[in-house]
């Protein structure tokens, strides 16, 4: 099986709606899956915000054919 390409967010935005305005409150971090889930996995992202106390974004995504796991402090949820 071919080695997974993950391309950083600046190279490959696909799915984000105005990409530009969102990564000045967040950062996204991309990483392949491990052999196992390969498979199954297209890849592994983390994002984390940068907004100061009080203020919110909403950030739109375009959704792919796919299912989402998040996981957080206080749970997780599937979608998809």
């Amino acid at each position: 099986m071919p080695e997974p390409q993950v391309k950083p967010v600046q190279e490959d935005s696909r799915g984000i709606v105005h990409p530009a305005a969102a990564h000045t409150v967040f950062s996204l971090d991309r990483f392949p899956p491990t052999d196992g889930p390969a498979r199954f996995v297209d890849r592994y992202w983390i994002s984390t915000w940068r907004l100061p106390p009080g203020v919110r974004h909403e950030q739109q995504v375009l959704a792919h054919p796919v299912v989402n796991m998040v996981f957080e402090a206080d749970g997780a949820i599937v979608k998809g």
